[in-house]
């Protein structure tokens, strides 16, 4: 009888969630006891089993040589029927594969690595070290697709509607104050910021005491520009009163 693998070395690489179960291999996957998953992928024309769920396994590696477009293209010729996409650098090949029909995250994982592996030794190339692996529902991954990656950014105008100031006091405090967040990204129209950064910096923004957001100066009442909202005209008044400093 075959000696069962070492279920505590497992547990420590192993860490499952109930939406999504993540699979991180050591640098060599074999000594958690990841063994290959019973029987071939399904045929279009099979039903899958009670239970049974469709997967998304990522792979990352590195292989004993630099990964040239030649391999990449017979790669996904032979990966065709697991809708292959794959990313290089160097000799570290990433490898994203759709498993079908296992139950578990485990089982699913330790398939696509099989399943990557016997495609890169047709191709020439020898697995060096596991970096990563991860199993994950079809359904989640589909999920994480729609999750927005990039933060929302505003400009000087969505910045100062933020703040209550005008475009023009965003520029002052963008190159004068020294607590005012840097751009996450420069463009030609101007800086962009994260929004978040803009709503942080605007908690403890310490504005002159006894001078209200958007509030003008007694007495003084600046002349409409055309254009001009009334946002401005105020933080106009307010930047008199203040002398033109930096707040």
């Amino acid at each position: 009888m075959a000696a069962e693998p070492d279920r505590s070395v497992e547990a420590q690489r192993l860490h499952l969630a109930v939406a999504a179960v993540a699979v991180v291999a050591g640098p060599d996957s074999r000594q958690a006891g990841l063994e290959p998953g019973p029987g071939p992928e399904r045929r279009n024309d099979e039903r899958p089993r009670e239970g049974d769920m469709d997967w998304t396994i990522t792979i990352d590696l590195d292989v004993d040589q630099d990964v040239t477009e030649d391999h990449v293209d017979d790669l996904l010729e032979s990966l065709a029927d697991h809708d292959a996409a794959l990313s290089v650098q160097g000799s570290r090949i990433s490898a994203v594969l759709t498993i079908l029909d296992h139950r578990s995250a485990v089982d699913a994982a330790a398939r696509g690595h099989q399943v990557f592996t016997k495609a890169l030794a047709g191709v020439g190339l020898v697995p060096v070290r596991d970096v990563a692996l991860e199993a994950v529902t079809v359904e989640e991954a589909d999920r994480r697709l729609d999750v927005p990656t990039i933060p929302p950014l505003v400009g000087a105008a969505e910045a100062a509607e933020v703040l209550g100031v005008s475009r023009q006091r965003v520029h002052q405090l963008h190159h004068g104050h020294k607590g005012f967040p840097r751009p996450a990204v420069q463009v030609k129209m101007g800086p962009l910021w994260t929004r978040a950064s803009i709503e942080a910096f605007d908690q403890f923004w310490e504005r002159r005491p006894g001078r209200p957001r958007n509030a003008p100066s007694a007495g003084w009442a600046p002349r409409s520009l055309p254009g001009e909202s009334r946002h401005e005209r105020s933080a106009l008044g307010a930047g008199h009163a203040e002398g033109g400093g930096i707040a």
